[in-house]
């Protein structure tokens, strides 16, 4: 997931700045058509001034003009037309493309559980360039057994990477699944055992804890600030990046990503910064947990 901006091309006219922004989200690709305009040529602008000049000294010179007057009007007209003059339109199209699993993520019903009627695991994990999932977060699991057993099956799973613009980019995924005990075989069904049925998944409770609600507020052990791009004017340019992402129960961070920024230019280096932080890890009534957090970075 990536931080996605509106292209607005500055037009020429007097400094005005318009644009426009059409999204559309499917299961598979998400397109993005952004309208802009390329800023005008300097000679452009002053052959439009001096063209807009004359038509109004044609204008209050009489009606003597007026042949070459409405001929002037007519090409300031045509100029603004598309690849005509002025100004160029062109329609930029951009695609992301989700990560493909290249094998169905089937996940058998864990035996060690095999006395449970059912169950529900939501497990959070991020895609790399290269297709490896990593960076697993259990967001919510009715039996931790559940989501051991996805991170384990999923673990074993090589992905087609997501796509934006045709070039391989970090993307994350939430993968659900249910447990109901006929997914370990025939050995349900047996005397006066109730039939199986699926877990309610929103009966169950959050994994994901708020950092208001920990026994002590969020504590940072190792912090790494993040390194400015080789090309970024540190004297005359300010910017910001904000980031989400969770604290495992060993304090280690997972998942991170870009929520908002004012620059793509410093994502990358954000992130590999909030990586290598440590933190204490999180407690809630007295036992380790993982929370999530936010970190907003300065540059």
């Amino acid at each position: 997931m990536t931080v996605k901006k509106t292209r607005t091309i500055g037009v020429c006219l007097e400094g005005l700045t318009f644009g426009w922004d059409e999204r559309r989200l499917n299961n598979e690709v998400q397109n993005r058509r952004c309208l802009y305009f390329k800023p005008c040529d300097p000679s452009l602008n002053l052959i439009f001034i001096c063209g807009s000049y004359c038509s109004l000294v044609f204008f209050i010179g009489g009606t003597q003009m007026k042949t070459l007057k409405n001929l002037l009007v007519l090409g300031f007209l045509f100029s603004f037309l598309p690849g005509t003059g002025l100004l160029n339109a062109t329609v930029a199209h951009e695609t992301f493309t989700r990560p493909v699993p290249e094998e169905t993520i089937h996940v058998l019903y864990p035996l060690s559980l095999i006395r449970e009627v059912s169950g529900y695991a939501e497990v959070l994990f991020e895609v790399d360039k290269q297709g490896n999932p990593h960076d697993f977060v259990v967001l919510k699991a009715s039996h931790t057994m559940f989501g051991q057993t996805v991170i384990d099956r999923v673990r074993k799973i090589h992905f087609q990477p997501a796509r934006q613009n045709g070039k391989p980019v970090v993307s994350q995924i939430v993968h659900k699944n249910h447990f109901v005990i006929e997914a370990a075989g025939d050995l349900v069904q047996m005397g006066d055992q109730p039939k199986p049925y699926r877990v309610d998944e929103n009966s169950v409770p959050l994994l994901v804890h708020d950092p208001r609600k920990l026994d002590d507020p969020i504590q940072v052990l190792t912090q790494v600030p993040p390194k400015y791009p080789e090309d970024w004017p540190t004297e005359t340019q300010a910017g910001g990046v904000l980031i989400e992402f969770y604290i495992d129960s060993s304090g280690s961070v997972k998942a991170p990503k870009v929520v908002s920024s004012t620059d793509e230019a410093l994502n990358p280096a954000t992130l590999e910064s909030i990586r290598q932080w440590i933190f204490k890890p999180p407690i809630r009534n007295g036992r380790p947990v993982t929370a999530f957090a936010r970190q907003q970075f300065e540059y």
